[in-house]
């Protein structure tokens, strides 16, 4: 946040538990640390996340490898993330949303974002779906964060009221 600036209106988390979650069980340990796995390991992990087709085609393979180092670094940097102590909680309200088949990042992991805000909107909204469930809900979703920025903004019941004009800072 910057001093003087606008403050956002609302943060919406998707698809991953709050900081505390760090050291939780994913569903995912048995690939180890994915970062450091060898090409066609880290593949297979991807692939089984549902993030591509199981069975591939040349052309899928080839924007696989293209995409191998971004997330590579993006498991690295997740893996090795360890959240600050004694946080103070964002003055800003804060929704959770994810997929209620979502193996890596069960219901509970998205309930603890409520730990990181002192604006908590009362419990995350699950979608149908696994860890992409926004690909086939993008309508859906869209509807419901307009809806709560709608609500938001009204300080309708239930949802904390944005200072769309405050500031961040001195």
């Amino acid at each position: 946040m910057v001093a003087g600036r606008p403050r956002p209106l609302h943060l919406f988390a998707s698809g991953h538990g709050g900081p505390e979650t760090m050291g939780w069980s994913r569903g995912v340990e048995h690939w180890g640390s994915l970062h450091t796995l060898p090409d066609d390991q880290l593949t297979e992990a991807v692939r089984s996340f549902g993030a591509m087709p199981t069975t591939a085609t040349s052309e899928d393979d080839g924007l696989l490898r293209a995409l191998l180092p971004a997330l590579r670094a993006d498991f690295q940097l997740y893996e090795t993330y360890s959240p600050a102590p004694h946080r103070t909680p964002l003055a800003l309200p804060l929704t959770a949303l994810g997929g209620d088949q979502d193996l890596a990042v069960p219901t509970e992991h998205l309930e603890s974002w409520q730990q990181e805000t002192s604006l908590w909107t009362g419990s995350a909204k699950v979608f149908e779906g696994g860890h992409f469930y926004l690909v086939d809900h993008v309508k859906e979703v869209l509807a419901f964060v307009r809806a709560v920025l709608e609500a938001s903004q009204s300080g309708a019941a239930g949802y904390p009221r944005s200072d769309r004009g405050a500031n961040w800072g001195p």
